[in-house]
């Protein structure tokens, strides 16, 4: 997941762990696009996302925690984050 750094346009990239809300499948195109009009990656995300916290690694350490409207406020995370969402959704 894309982190921003104190330097302007510059991330860093974490191992990240998401937690989805379910949306039921025959409401999915609706949920996409609305009445036709497509919607953004940032209020997608905002819906789907109920957990997002550090991998971890080897040390034991207890994962870190993300602010979800932080993570939101990088474009590149919410978009990552919309794109796993719907590749983990099952197929018709």
């Amino acid at each position: 997941m894309p982190i921003a750094t104190a330097e302007e346009r510059c991330f860093r990239y974490v191992p990240a762990v998401a937690v989805f809300r379910r949306i039921p499948p025959e409401t999915l195109d609706t949920w996409l696009m609305p009445n036709g009009k497509a919607r953004g990656d940032r209020e997608l995300a905002s819906e789907v996302l109920i957990e997002v916290r550090h991998a971890g690694d080897d040390s034991g350490a207890t994962p870190q925690r993300f602010d979800l409207s932080e993570v939101l406020d990088v474009g590149r995370a919410a978009s990552l984050f919309v794109s796993t969402f719907l590749s983990s959704l099952p197929r018709p």
